[in-house]
């Protein structure tokens, strides 16, 4: 019989939940945080949801379940749960992605949204283009789509050219 001196590492559970919707974007976060919590330190899960309940119940099975972490892309942009408002309040560990929830306190993973719209704008302007729109599939309140229409706004202000209405071309089909 041979003996291993060797310690067995202790696994940590992550979790990783995102909005229900397929795409190149979810892979390719999904990808890089497996890239960097990797097995065999941690055993990431998972878990994609629709609703503000499904997702709600997935943080409390994280938390219930022994997870050491949990980084929420949340289904719902404009209000937190009281989940995610408990999860902070009590320090569990959480970061949220592309979106920040003003008022509490959980650390957040975003995304530059009104300097990218204003480089994309200035780019097309640079290339001649004077009548630009911005159109976009979400509502208004939606805070990245906000976000974004504020840096094509500022564009199209510092070049003294006229801002188009928003356009969600969801509402308008």
């Amino acid at each position: 019989i041979m003996m291993s001196n060797a310690v067995t590492p202790i696994l940590k559970k992550a979790a990783i939940i995102l909005p229900g919707h397929e795409g190149s974007h979810n892979s390719m976060l999904i990808q890089g945080i497996l890239d960097t919590l990797t097995f065999p330190e941690y055993f990431v899960s998972t878990f994609f949801v629709k609703s503000r309940d499904a997702e709600n119940a997935a943080l409390e099975h994280c938390r219930r379940s022994g997870y050491s972490g949990i980084i929420l892309f949340p289904v719902n942009f404009e209000f937190y749960s009281d989940v995610i408002l408990e999860l902070s309040v009590s320090r569990f560990p959480i970061v949220l992605v592309d979106r920040k929830f003003p008022g509490i306190n959980v650390p957040s993973v975003t995304t530059d949204n009104i300097y990218g719209s204003l480089q994309a704008v200035k780019h097309l302007i640079s290339m001649g283009h004077k009548n630009i729109g911005y159109i976009a599939s979400s509502t208004e309140k939606e805070q990245v789509s906000n976000l974004r229409f504020e840096g094509y706004r500022d564009a199209m202000l510092i070049n003294g050219l006229d801002v188009q209405a928003y356009f969600d071309f969801k509402k308008n089909i």
